[in-house]
């Protein structure tokens, strides 16, 4: 309550500019959907929001523009959405949904060697997020083979890179 306060009392006197410092900190999942919506208003009043933070995942959505920082030095500078694609990291992520067969498709994704990232349940299907090395082809020729297995497979969708992942890829941070 007390974060929901502090940007209340930023937008009461009706900024041109707004500064923000890790917005979505302390903030619940119903929280951070409600900050996206209050910024997007406030960004389409005109006003110029300026937000800092290292949780990349939540910019992905906040901001059309961002710039990565490393040690005081400027990395990448531009449109979120040009530098996804600039950068675009072919990690071959897909997302699964599936109607039955989950044990089965985990059995032939382990023989496969295929790397399960996330397992959850969306709209009643089992939803399996995994990581296939190799590419398009490799995932077509495993969704042919877990079809012939029997798994009911609704959908299959490639997840896209995000700042995340670029941040990763072109990051200098060591771990000593």
């Amino acid at each position: 309550m007390r974060q929901r306060l502090l940007i209340a009392r930023c937008l009461l006197h009706g900024p041109r500019l707004l500064i923000l410092d890790e917005p979505a900190d302390g903030l619940d999942p119903r929280g951070r959907s409600d900050l996206r919506s209050i910024l997007a208003r406030t960004r389409e009043r005109g006003v110029t929001v300026l937000i800092s933070s290292h949780i990349l995942r939540e910019l992905d959505d906040l901001c059309d523009q961002t710039v990565i920082l490393q040690q005081g030095k400027l990395v990448v500078a531009g449109e979120v959405a040009d530098i996804i694609e600039r950068y675009e990291v072919r990690r071959f992520v897909y997302q699964l949904r599936l109607l039955a067969g989950g044990p089965a498709a985990r059995e032939l994704l382990a023989r496969r060697r295929v790397l399960v990232e996330a397992e959850g349940v969306e709209d009643g299907c089992e939803t399996l997020s995994i990581q296939v090395q190799g590419g398009e082809e490799l995932m077509a020729d495993i969704l042919a083979e877990l079809c012939a297995a029997g798994v009911r497979v609704v959908t299959v969708s490639r997840v896209r890179s995000r700042l995340e992942d670029v941040y990763n890829r072109i990051s200098d941070d060591r771990v000593a």
